[in-house]
């Protein structure tokens, strides 16, 4: 893999685990009642679904293809 790709895809990795570090424990309402953590988002329902649904899916797949430094 080329290096311009691999650190790419390694700062997706570390940024989908500051979300998911950010958001753990937390349920919708507190997350809607966070306003820093809201801030940093777009369209809530959105924002949720992927914390909850998708995120640790990529984390597991990008984990399989980078090695975190």
């Amino acid at each position: 893999m080329k290096h311009e790709v691999e650190k790419y895809l390694l700062y997706i990795l570390e940024a989908a685990q500051d979300i998911q570090h950010f958001t753990t424990g937390l349920s919708f309402k507190e997350y809607e009642k966070d306003k820093l953590t809201k801030a940093a988002t777009v369209s809530d329902p959105i924002v949720w679904d992927v914390v909850q649904n998708k995120l640790p899916f990529l984390m597991d797949d990008l984990s399989k293809i980078v090695s975190p430094k």
